[in-house]
This record gives structure tokens, C-alpha cells and sequence, in this order.
């Protein structure tokens, strides 16, 4: 296995006016997120590929920021429809329990 610093350091580094668009615009894209929910994935995806460009630079943070963002979003949602499908098998079943007492008989 190869230990060499050549081996081992980060790709080439990306020039700061660069960095500073490409943040930008990844931080456009997590907000069309809004509109368009791919975007947030498309983003992530740039997020990961680049990150090693801008690593030691002031947008490293921004980059492990959104990626963070990214996460926490998808737990967020993740739950939300969770808590969603829960809720509307509860309704489901005692709407349908409701019904059978109320009528004596089966929905259909």
C-alpha cells in the first residue's frame, strides 16, 4: 500500500472566485428545492464529488454545511411521511371500526 503524500493528498484545489460560485450555486439548488425536489439530490451529488477541491479553503465549511443540510433533510421528510402513513392507517382503521359499529355492517 502506498503512503506516499502524493497518494494520500487531497485533488487539485479550486481557484477561490470557483469556489465561490460553485457554493452559490449549490446553495441556489438546495433552495429550488423548493419547486423541484431533485435539486436537493443534484446538489449533494456536486457536494460529494468537489468537496476534495475546496478542502482547506473557507468553503469547506460551506460544503460540510449542505451536506449536513442534505441529511437532516431527509430525516426530516423521512419522519414526516412516517408519521404521515401512521397517521392515516389510524384513521383508516378506526373510521372503519367507527363505521362497522355505527351501521352494523362492513363499508362496501
Amino acid at each position: 500500500m502506498d503512503t506516499s503524500p502524493e497518494s494520500t493528498s487531497p485533488g487539485p484545489a479550486m481557484d477561490p472566485d470557483s469556489a465561490n460560485r460553485l457554493t452559490h450555486a449549490i446553495y441556489g439548488l438546495q433552495l429550488a428545492t423548493l419547486i423541484t425536489g431533485i435539486t436537493l439530490f443534484v446538489a449533494v451529488i456536486i457536494n460529494y464529488l468537489k468537496r476534495e477541491e475546496v478542502a482547506g479553503t473557507i468553503y469547506e465549511a460551506h460544503f460540510r454545511w449542505q451536506i449536513r443540510t442534505f441529511w437532516v433533510l431527509v430525516i426530516i421528510y423521512g419522519v414526516a411521511i412516517g408519521l404521515f402513513l401512521i397517521a392515516a392507517m389510524i384513521v383508516g382503521i378506526a373510521g372503519g371500526r367507527l363505521d362497522l359499529g355505527l351501521m352494523g355492517m362492513p363499508l362496501g
